[in-house]
């Protein structure tokens, strides 16, 4: 059979069943260093060198990792052992899939992949399960990573007990109308009216902003509840800042100590107040490079106020 990359196969061996799914290949050879280099200076020289059982010496090997182990009881479980050598090894079939019981959760991701063609199997997520627990999801670029992310969050969104609830940083904008000509975000599905919020620093004031979007060439119409996005400079605290890992040890040591001294107006005493005139009011518990370098370090991160502001009617941080 022609095996891909990324397909699932089967080998039961023990009455035990297990799955694997293949994930590289590996050329391999009989032919010794000598007659690889002859073989190739003939190639080299445009000739046609006849190799003898040319299958058994040259061939590919399929490189997979066990996902997991069902018992003789249809139990599923993560693998305890490994199959015997010269196990064959089958095309997965749908009624082997059903023993995975991949459809049990209530967060619909996808369908199972088989090499590159899809099965009808859907694999879904228990979200109680899955969602208190930290989850990193790898892949290089056009891996599928954002798709993944959408998916997920629309099937929290398409169900009708609100459970879950979820924060997307959406930098490019790929997660609320799709990132570009033919790519669908979670605005685009009919529950984005009543269950997406979408917080921008494009408004001032709570409203809903109107969206033109198409579907399949028909244009939809959707109404999306919008906050502005605003942060109280004054709610910040000097955690807030450390956690970004931009400070040094001397720097965060300024931020508590300017905190501690200065309260909810610390950070407008530590950007206004000249730094002579702070280095004194610390009682030179600090350098006047540590203060400058750091004044520099808050004010490039508060960016130019159009989401940090001192004074605003609607925050969505305080």
């Amino acid at each position: 059979m022609l095996v891909e990359r990324g397909q699932l196969v089967k080998v039961e061996d023990k009455e035990q069943k297990f799955i694997l799914r293949v994930y590289d290949f590996k050329p391999e050879s009989l032919l010794t260093p000598a007659e690889i280099a002859m073989v190739s200076k003939k190639v080299e020289n445009g000739e046609n060198p006849a190799l003898y059982d040319k299958g058994l010496r040259l061939y590919d090997t399929a490189l997979s990792t066990i996902i997991a182990q069902i018992d003789k009881h249809g139990h599923v479980h993560g693998p305890t052992a490994v199959p015997s050598i010269f196990s064959i090894v089958e095309t997965l079939e749908k009624r082997d899939l059903q023993l995975l019981h991949l459809d049990t959760g209530d967060l619909a991701i996808g369908y199972v992949r088989v090499g590159h063609k899809s099965s009808d199997i859907i694999v879904t997520l228990n979200g109680e399960k899955t969602i208190p627990h930290h989850i990193l999801v790898c892949g290089v670029t056009g891996a599928g990573k954002s798709n993944l992310g959408k998916v997920f969050a629309a099937s929290m969104m398409a169900l009708e007990e609100n459970k879950y609830s979820l924060v997307l940083f959406d930098c490019e904008s790929e997660y609320l109308k799709g990132g570009g000509p033919g790519q669908l975000g979670l605005a685009h599905l009919p529950q984005a009216e009543d269950k997406l919020l979408y917080v921008t620093s494009l408004v001032d004031r709570p409203t809903r902003i109107d969206m033109n979007l198409r579907i399949d060439g028909i244009t939809v119409k959707r109404s999306i509840q919008t906050y502005p996005l605003r942060v109280s400079i004054e709610s910040l605290t000097p955690n807030d800042f450390t956690m970004t890992g931009e400070f040094t040890g001397p720097q965060e040591e300024l931020l508590w100590m300017v905190y501690n001294l200065f309260k909810k107006n610390w950070i407008r005493t530590l950007l206004e107040m000249d730094t002579r005139n702070l280095y004194r009011r610390l009682n030179s518990l600090t350098s006047v490079t540590t203060l400058n370098v750091t004044k520099r370090k808050i004010k490039h991160m508060l960016g130019n106020r159009d989401i940090f502001v001192w004074e605003c009617e609607n925050f969505f941080f305080k």
